[in-house]
């Protein structure tokens, strides 16, 4: 047998063991979330790496009550985002503070948007290029979502 032949095979294994050793490619994204309350508005900020006028998708809802439940959409600017949630008919309690970054912000009763052509590019039109511990799945899209709970007064 010729050695060429041989050398080939090896080398062609190699590379086969580096490519998948080197794990999936992909972009992550950095989330953050904080919730506070000031008697029955609640605060949703954090801070992000996505570009400028993405959109999170956010929920706010009473554990075990699901006639109690918000949601709605909040644009990223320089790194940022914030809004603020009137729970005016809400009893105190506490309060489940749920964001997420997906591709279809199509996550909220006031209708959907569409993410800017950047960050479609970015992250893939189902987020499948999406990667990191803070990535989850939900049907065939992959996202980043972070959950907290704050308590409501009076």
């Amino acid at each position: 047998m010729s050695r060429k032949p041989l050398i080939g095979a090896i080398l062609a294994s190699l590379l086969a063991i580096v490519v998948v050793g080197c794990g999936p490619s992909g972009t992550t994204v950095k989330l953050t979330l904080s919730a506070s309350a000031e008697g029955r508005t609640v605060t949703v900020a954090g801070e992000t790496d996505l570009p400028d006028s993405t959109w999170l998708c956010y929920e706010l809802r009473r554990p075990g009550d699901i006639t109690l439940f918000a949601d709605g959409l909040i644009q990223v600017r320089s790194g940022r985002y914030e809004r603020q949630v009137v729970l005016e008919d809400w009893p105190p309690g506490r309060v489940e503070v749920w964001l997420a970054f997906q591709t279809i912000p199509s996550c909220t009763l006031e209708g959907s948007r569409q993410q800017p052509p950047e960050v479609i590019k970015r992250f893939g039109e189902m987020g499948e290029k999406l990667v990191g511990d803070n990535v989850t799945r939900a049907g065939d899209m992959k996202r980043v979502e972070l959950m907290t709970a704050v308590e409501v007064g009076d």
